[in-house]
């Protein structure tokens, strides 16, 4: 059994893709990207013994629980989510940074045991000419 992944299609106000992978994605946030970005694929691997909830959030500095995110994941114990080679990349105009709590609430404070891995792909967005 063969497996491919699509590249994604970077869009022509995107600059290069910048690949960030985290061991240590916890209730502290992650900053993926600091400046306004495109994201184009994911990898998370939980490992914990229960649901993870990863949040991403449009911020260019380190996420709290007092942040609302842009999107919340639900990843299943002792599994992965992956999203490659997406056509529509979510945007996130200030930056993005990253969460994992053991709840889905959007203040959720409660760090999984066991961490997940966590794997962008996100693209810098063109600001000028």
């Amino acid at each position: 059994m063969s497996v491919s992944f699509v590249q994604p299609s970077i869009s022509p106000n995107d600059t290069t893709v910048t690949k960030v992978r985290s061991l240590v994605v916890s209730n502290t946030g992650l900053v993926a990207s600091a400046v306004a970005c495109n994201l184009y694929s994911w990898s998370i691997t939980n490992g914990h013994s229960a649901v993870v909830y990863v949040k991403f959030y449009d911020k260019a500095t380190a996420a709290t629980s007092a942040d609302v995110p842009e999107m919340t994941l639900a990843v299943q114990a002792t599994s992965t989510s992956i999203i490659r080679g997406w056509d529509m990349p979510e945007s996130f105009s200030a930056g993005l940074s990253v969460r994992a709590v053991t709840v889905f609430a959007d203040n959720g404070t409660t760090a999984p045991a066991t961490l997940p891995i966590v794997e962008l792909e996100v693209c810098a967005i063109k600001t000028g000419n």
